[in-house]
């Protein structure tokens, strides 16, 4: 893996890209406007008629004076009747051709930045690719460009202002490229160039001059923005032909490249690529069956004495030939293919018996699990029922557990979550608002589903030491959370420096490795059983006893 990451403005050279829709329609022909044969007919035909009824009524003596007028006329009306027809015809025709031509002008455009959309990139993409063995197939690669933190930009300033920015960053990206690449928006604020035969080097060069561009902020509506991106790099290795497969790499790289901190560029590899494939629904199913997923649990610790007051549940697949597979890998196959119910109640089930097992081992324990819910799950109509047969058999208290949900999957259905939900407050469970602050309309989420605890986005939480932006965003929340009565959990949590700027800015519990990594259950249990009894040792030395 080659990443690629920004340090200095980088220096642009001559070349200049092109507009990419001017590239994507270069090879289609432009409709003209034109007059149809049929047309022509019509009028020749009407001016046969009129001509022969005029000449019939000037041969023909047995017709009187009057009668010979009125064919005349009659002649005539007909000529202008089939005139006005033609000219009324051909105007009709001249305007859809007009509309044909126009239709054609936008067809293959993104409607806001006027670059390529998805459907032009792939046809292009595909014309470079070619197929195997042909002498016009050529090796091209793919850059995905996603901005970071974008949905921030519109939740500040307003989407009018993000469509700006998406429309000034779009120029300054075609800006730097060459005549050759073809740049295009796919969706929101996903760019992607196409940069024909290249060299691994050649890509990561472009990669860095888009980087590049995105040095100076955005003066946009009064307002200075400065925007970053993550680019994911692929390059076709001459064996495969499928466009999707080159994009879907490349993918892959903007996720590494945002794991890695963002601000980079990333050269794909084929480690990146998921680990599970298309026959990835039998083996999930299999696993459940054989009882390969386990679970693992992080504490979550006070940000005042590092106490543990709850733990989070993390699912595991141990898969017998690839070892231990992360929940990235294999939950949205689980969720396309409705498993994700069943491992979900299994999860829950387990979760619930493992708490209750550490409370009645470790007297003077007390403890909340959270466990997260998908939005599937709540589709299902006992899922009510899901949770109360999950805690009576474990024996453990409602206020024990804590279900944990993002945004996201409450915007699927917000009636139907929010019943779901409702009903499940009633038995006393608790909710956890996960990844907070990266969605649409978060503090309408705390007010209508009575939220317990939130928990901060780990992208806020690593930049809160680094620069004001987090640390304003980090220091609201708290803010909000404290003055609402909910728990607030900073999540990914990693140096002592961020654990004493987040407790100072308010926020009362932490999450991260910095206190523990996942471990396994009997690992956290011994960390309970250390932690109440120093608890216990610091009562006493306070009661002097």
């Amino acid at each position: 893996m080659l990443s690629l990451k920004r340090t200095r403005p980088n220096e642009v050279g001559p070349s200049r890209g092109t507009s990419a829709a001017a590239a994507a329609e270069d090879d289609r022909p432009t409709p003209r406007p034109h007059v149809g044969a049929e047309l022509i007919v019509v009028l020749l035909v009407t001016l046969g008629l009129a001509g022969a009824g005029v000449y019939l009524a000037s041969r023909s003596d047995s017709l009187g004076v009057d009668a010979r007028s009125s064919l005349v006329t009659a002649c005539l009306v007909m000529v202008a009747v089939g005139l006005v027809a033609f000219l009324l015809s051909w105007r009709r025709r001249v305007d859809w051709s007009r509309v044909e031509v126009a239709l054609s002008d936008r067809a293959g455009r993104d409607p806001l930045t006027g670059l390529a959309d998805r459907v032009a990139l792939t046809e292009r993409l595909t014309a470079r690719l070619g197929s195997r063995g042909s002498p016009t197939a050529t090796r091209p690669a793919v850059l995905f460009c996603d901005l970071d933190h974008f949905r921030r930009i519109n939740d500040t300033y307003g989407h009018r202002c993000g469509d700006h920015v998406l429309v000034a960053a779009g120029q300054r990206f075609a800006n730097v490229l060459r005549t050759a690449d073809t740049i295009g928006r796919i969706d929101g604020d996903k760019f992607v160039v196409i940069c024909p035969v290249v060299s691994a080097p050649e890509a990561m060069a472009t990669a860095e001059r888009l980087l590049g561009c995105l040095e100076n902020p955005f003066a946009v509506g009064g307002h200075t923005v400065r925007v970053t991106a993550s680019i994911g790099v692929a390059v076709a290795d001459g064996s495969k032909s499928d466009p999707e497969s080159l994009l879907r790499d490349a993918d892959h790289a903007v996720a590494q490249a945002k794991r890695a901190g963002r601000e980079r560029a990333v050269l794909f590899s084929s480690s990146m690529r998921p680990r599970t494939t298309a026959g990835g629904a039998e083996q999930l199913r299999l696993a459940l069956a054989q009882e390969q997923f386990r679970l693992v649990y992080q504490p979550v610790v006070s940000s005042f004495d590092g106490s543990i007051v709850g733990v989070e549940a993390l699912l595991r697949w141990d898969h017998p030939a690839l070892g231990v597979v992360m929940p990235s890998d294999f939950i949205p196959q689980l969720e396309e293919t409705g498993l994700i119910v069943d491992v979900g109640r299994w999860v829950l089930r387990e979760s619930c018996r493992q708490a209750a097992e550490w409370i009645a081992a470790i007297p003077g324990l007390s403890l909340r699990t959270t466990v997260n819910v998908s939005a599937r799950q709540l589709a299902e109509p006992d899922f009510r029922d899901t949770v109360a047969s999950a805690l009576n058999e474990a024996g453990l208290r409602p206020e024990g557990l804590c279900l944990e949900l993002t945004e996201g999957t409450m915007l699927l259905d917000t009636v139907a979550a929010w019943a779901r939900l409702r009903e499940v407050k009633l038995l006393g469970v608790g909710l956890a608002l996960d990844d907070f602050g990266t969605g649409f309309s978060s503090l309408s989420f705390v007010r209508q589903f009575s939220v317990d605890m939130i928990k901060i986005d780990r992208s806020f939480v690593q930049g809160v030491t680094l620069n004001a932006e987090d640390r304003a965003i980090v220091a609201a929340v708290a803010g909000i959370a404290n003055g609402l009565g909910i728990v607030c959990v900073a999540e990914g949590v990693e140096t002592r420096e961020q654990a004493l700027e987040l407790r100072a800015l308010g926020c009362g519990l932490l999450q991260g490795h910095l206190a523990s990594p996942p471990a396994a259950p009997e690992q956290i249990t011994a960390m309970l059983a250390a932690d109440v009894t120093r608890r216990s040792r610091e009562v006493v030395v306070l009661d002097g006893r």
